[in-house]
């Protein structure tokens, strides 16, 4: 003998009611740019729970229900410089990759992964491409400063 289920729309709270999966797409300079311009300066894993916040923000409606599924967040960023070169004007020796940036984004880049459904798109930028790019006024010798004698 078969028993059926006493209420049929008992166990309907096991599948969601939304069918639209959604992607988020997300720019990770351009959020890091003004992610800092609008909280201001964060530690990166507050700024990865940001993000990942901000993206599942977009999956409510304005009433803040949840109108879509997500499928994944898919977060673009480059990694950061490892370049190793000299400064044009007095060749002092620089390394990119020691830089604090560098290590906040490693970091940065470090949470992202361990976030739920967040996928990190590495990309690089070839060295070939790495030019000093100098103002006029940085090319300007130094003037020496006005100094008043005193009588």
């Amino acid at each position: 003998m078969i028993q059926s289920l006493p209420n049929p729309g008992a166990f309907l709270f096991l599948r969601h009611s939304s069918l639209t999966l959604t992607a988020v797409l997300v720019d990770g300079g351009f959020f890091l740019k003004r992610a800092a311009r609008i909280y201001g300066r964060q530690t990166p894993d507050a700024t990865a729970k940001q993000l990942h916040r901000i993206a599942l923000d977009h999956l409510n409606d304005d009433d803040g229900r949840r109108v879509a599924r997500l499928y994944r967040i898919f977060v673009y960023d480059a990694s950061p410089a490892e370049w190793k070169g000299h400064t044009p004007i007095n060749n002092r020796s620089v390394d990119l990759g020691l830089s604090d940036v560098a290590q906040w984004r490693r970091t940065f880049h470090h949470h992202l992964r361990s976030l739920r459904k967040v996928a990190l798109r590495l990309g690089h930028i070839p060295t070939t491409q790495v030019r000093w790019q100098l103002t006029p006024d940085a090319l300007k010798a130094p003037q020496p400063k006005a100094r008043l004698d005193k009588p």
